[in-house]
């Protein structure tokens, strides 16, 4: 039992090592991608967190290393890790206008109606009330509800971006352009939804067609039936 006691004490304080070197490298001012795949090879835990209870995605984000921060993210990092305060990979991404962070994190998954970043607002509220037009159509682009409102204040996006106008126009297209999108994906599926009824039909048909129409000959003849009054 003590033997085994050690060994488990001694890979903890190995894996230990591991995480600190790949929070390390993520906050790294060149991080090395080779070392930070290899180091989540031999065990190092992608959330392990820092002192401020940042992940390694959270950290790769804090020093804009989109490379580090894109790997993370294929490598399985929970894109949604944040603080209690909502400081998130995304947060960071967005407080430093890097289009390139935002479209790698949406590139893998993330979804900005599952989130709400500092101050309860969502990724496209922060884009708007930033007044990054890029940013802000690319989010509304990839499922950023235009709509959607802040839980406490009630504003939208679009009430966040009231000062730039271009913006408001531009988030406004958008919502109108998928909406227009969803209502023909709906009439469409309702299209095919009838002409497979109509198929059914047609072949319900057909098959009755193929078995044969019954000839004269083939069928047979009942006597007629006569009631006679009773005396």
């Amino acid at each position: 039992m003590a033997q085994a006691s050690f060994n488990t004490a001694a890979t903890a304080q190995g894996n230990a090592a591991l995480d600190l070197q790949l929070l390390a490298e993520a906050e790294s001012a060149l991080p090395d991608l080779y070392k930070i795949k290899n180091l989540l090879k031999a065990g190092a835990d992608i959330e392990t967190r820092n002192a401020k209870g940042h992940t390694p995605l959270i950290v790769a984000a804090g020093k804009r290393n989109a490379g580090a921060l894109e790997l993370l993210a294929q490598s399985g990092a929970n894109l949604y890790a944040s603080m209690p305060d909502g400081v998130s990979a995304m947060f960071y991404s967005l407080a430093h206008d890097n289009f390139d962070m935002v479209k790698k994190l949406l590139d893998n998954g993330y979804d900005p109606e599952r989130q709400t970043l500092k101050g309860g607002l969502t990724a496209l509220m922060w884009a708007a009330n930033l007044g990054k037009l890029d940013l802000a159509e690319e989010i509304a682009k990839r499922g950023g509800d235009v709509y959607r409102k802040h839980a406490d204040s009630g504003e939208t996006a679009l009430d966040y971006a009231s000062k730039k106008p271009h913006i408001v126009k531009a988030l406004t297209e958008i919502a109108a352009r998928i909406a227009a999108e969803k209502l023909q994906q709906q009439r469409d599926a309702e299209a095919r939804a009838m002409q497979a009824i109509a198929d059914a039909e047609k072949a319900k048909l057909d098959n009755i067609c193929k078995a044969g129409i019954p000839t004269a000959k083939g069928v047979k003849r009942l006597k007629p039936v006569s009631f006679k009054k009773q005396p």
